[in-house]
Order: structure tokens, then sequence, then C-alpha cells
């Protein structure tokens, strides 16, 4: 005996069907979207912390100063107000 199904018994048994193919496709798509999103998080905080780093670095290394404000000379006899006219001297003579 062969039972017939009412339109409504079939739209409903269709999109059961549909529903769960969309469902294993969803869930079989997840695992890729989950990795890729954990990628890109991973990428822009690197990004991030290599940019921080970057603008830290030059900041630090722009604010050294390389200016001598001291002379040293292991010749007592002479002054440091004489090494610093020597050394004008030669700043001025090479230019």
């Amino acid at each position: 005996m062969k039972r017939e199904l009412s339109e409504q018994q079939f739209e409903d048994l269709w999109e059961r069907a549909s529903l769960h193919s969309s469902l294993s496709q969803m869930s079989s798509d997840y695992r890729t979207w989950c990795k890729r999103r954990v990628r890109r998080r991973n990428i822009l905080t690197f990004s991030a912390v290599l940019c921080i780093f970057t603008v830290v670095a030059y900041k630090y290394f722009a604010m050294t100063d390389s200016r001598y404000d001291a002379i040293a000379c292991n010749r007592s006899g002479y002054s440091g107000d004489y090494w610093v006219e020597v050394v004008n001297e030669m700043l001025v003579s090479e230019v």
C-alpha cells in the first residue's frame, strides 16, 4: 500500500533536506573560516607590534644626541679650550 504525500508534506521534506545540506556545508566551512580569522588576527597583531616598535625605535634613536659636550685628552698640559679651538679650526678649514 502506497501512501501519497501531500504537497505540504513534500515541501517540508524538501526544506529539511536542503537545510541539512546547507548545515553540513556551513559546518565544514566554519573550520576554514576560523583558521583564516585567526591567521588574519595574528598578522594584524604582528603588523601593529612591528609598527609600534619601529616608531619607538625611531624616536629613541632620533633622540640620542650625537654632539660632544666634553673633550677628553690624555695630555694634561693642554686645556679643554685649546682643543675646542683646534676642532673649530679643523671644521672651518674643511668647509
